[in-house]
């Protein structure tokens, strides 16, 4: 996890005049992985945890991990919400890891983009996954 993300939320919890346990009620998630987020015991949460925790603070993914975005490109919203659609459905990659999910977002985002898709490709998106399930990535 980024210095950025965790410095994020720490500003979050400051600027609302919050301790890490009211955060956590406020994003509904257990203490106990505010507490190992916050102490870089947990630098790879659940992408449930994540969207929970940008929910909380009124960002976007997107804000919350600022530098996160495709080089030099404006993410197409269109496309971040049909890639993101997809890989939540998908029950394979339930309880991913963020930092696999973002991963798996950015190739197939790559992919669609260098092909000025406007939608997923399905096709490359489920090769790309059994890809990398096969490879052992995940």
């Amino acid at each position: 996890m980024t210095l950025s993300f965790k410095a994020k939320i720490c500003k979050y919890i400051q600027d609302n005049n919050l301790n890490p346990t009211s955060f956590s009620k406020e994003a509904q998630i257990p203490s106990s992985i505010t507490h190992n987020i916050l102490n870089s015991e947990n630098p790879n949460p659940t992408i449930d945890t994540v969207i929970k925790i940008a929910k909380a603070m009124n960002c976007t993914l997107d804000e919350l991990f600022s530098g996160k975005t495709a080089p030099d490109k404006t993410l197409d919203l269109g496309l971040t919400k049909s890639i993101c659609n997809y890989i939540c459905d998908m029950d394979e990659l339930h309880g991913v890891c963020f930092n696999d999910f973002f991963e798996i977002f950015m190739q197939i985002y790559s992919y669609c983009q260098d092909n000025k898709l406007k939608i997923v490709d399905q096709t490359y998106a489920k090769w790309y996954i059994k890809k990398i399930y096969k490879n052992s990535v995940l």
